[in-house]
């Protein structure tokens, strides 16, 4: 008996981007490259106690990305739930989770703080020239430009006041908790209700992640009553433990 096709077999012919990012595969010095980050992301992720980091290879394919198709942060991020292409360029293929748009801010930034953009721009231009390629970088790996908004850029210096220093610092001071919303508490774009949508989830997110550290709180703190009352049983039935194994 034949079995009927379901249409779910790869097609024999690649699409251009697919082809580019083959090309690229073999043309870029992924190597040397993270040799060049290695030493300024290194150990970052235990001194603040958060989640084993993603490969700096994979963060840097994620930062090409964004560089090759003009990606702000958060388009990327969902550009790779949705593009198995480009989650195997990224190495992330079957992986349990995905970098979200704070560690993917977070890497550029890292970049940026220690002057390693340009650097990275320049071996790969080096490498691509001799294939006739270039690689230029583009505003849309820094935000969304809104009519109205004003962004502001990392390493900005002009026009800020204390007051907008002080909003800068504290956003980073919230990232972490940010992050780990998206991960843990789904935060993401509600498409139900728009705006308003957007701002219950948000809140709901918020709230959930604030029961999460409670419970955690309130389980570290049951577990310290536990080994303090333990202490209490042991100190009070030792001496007669003690006794009893005397007179036996």
């Amino acid at each position: 008996m034949s079995q009927i096709p379901l249409g779910l077999e790869p097609l024999p012919k690649k699409t251009r981007k697919e082809v580019f990012l083959e090309e690229m595969n073999q043309v870029v010095p992924w190597a040397a490259l993270v040799a060049l980050i290695q030493p300024y992301a290194r150990g970052a992720h235990q001194a603040l106690g958060g989640r084993p980091p993603f490969g700096i290879e994979t963060m840097l394919r994620i930062h090409c990305l964004q560089l090759w198709w003009n990606l702000s942060d958060p388009a990327v991020e969902e550009e790779l739930h949705e593009r198995p292409l480009y989650r195997r360029f990224a190495g992330l293929e079957g992986a349990a989770r995905m970098p979200d748009e704070t560690t993917i801010l977070r890497f550029r930034h890292l970049l940026e703080r220690h002057a390693l953009a340009s650097q990275v721009l320049a071996t790969i231009n080096a490498h691509l020239a001799e294939h006739g390629l270039m690689l230029r970088t583009g505003k849309g790996s820094q935000g969304v430009q809104i009519e109205g908004v004003r962004i502001l850029r990392l390493g900005q210096k002009r026009g800020l006041t204390k007051t907008l220093k002080a909003m800068i610092k504290r956003r980073s001071v919230i990232e972490p908790a940010i992050g780990h919303m998206k991960v843990d508490g789904r935060l993401a774009p509600n498409p139900l209700k728009g705006a308003l949508g957007d701002a219950l989830h948000a809140v709901s997110c918020g709230a959930g992640h604030h029961l999460r550290l409670i419970l955690a709180a309130s389980r570290r703190y049951c577990a310290r009553i536990g080994l303090s009352v333990q202490a209490v049983v042991v100190a009070l039935i030792a001496p007669a433990l003690n006794n009893r194994a005397a007179r036996g």
